[in-house]
């Protein structure tokens, strides 16, 4: 590819089938929390990245003594991130994702006919997330930007 040309690919998040030390930079906005096994995630993000690249994602930590109130939050990443052979170089709090996740909910409830019609099981998907989601946003739930 020439300088400043970019293709999309499709692949699963453990396995993305690009070259090793491939990418220059990575960006994942609440996908890794989706991966079944998140440290083989994280290990795919590392073997992609060229030396001295970096990865941000956004993500949701659980930080609480209380049991997780869904599987997909992690109850601490940073211990997830060193598993993987990465190194956390930053993070910030998202004070306001609550707040956008809410009304995103919103926003799908209220086109529920046409996210099912035309996304079928995932639009589904998202609307049974809609529906749960507004429990598990407690003051427990913090929204995170990480970068490794």
């Amino acid at each position: 590819m020439q300088p400043g040309q970019f293709d999309y690919r499709c692949a699963t998040i453990t396995a993305t089938g690009l070259p090793d030390s491939s990418a220059d930079g990575l960006m994942s906005i609440d996908a890794l929390p989706m991966a079944a096994d998140r440290v083989a995630a994280l290990k795919e993000v590392r073997r992609i990245l060229r030396p001295g690249a970096r990865a941000v994602f956004t993500c949701a930590e659980w930080h609480a003594d209380a049991p997780l109130p869904h599987p997909r939050m992690a109850t601490k990443w940073a211990p997830l991130i060193a598993a993987a052979g990465l190194l956390l170089v930053d993070q910030f709090i998202d004070n306001g994702k609550q707040a956008r996740q809410l009304r995103l909910y919103k926003l799908w409830l209220e086109h529920q006919t046409e996210l099912e019609q035309r996304f079928g099981p995932t639009g589904q998907s998202l609307i049974e997330e809609a529906r749960m989601g507004p429990g598990l946003l407690t003051p427990n739930y913090r929204g995170l930007l990480l970068t490794v």
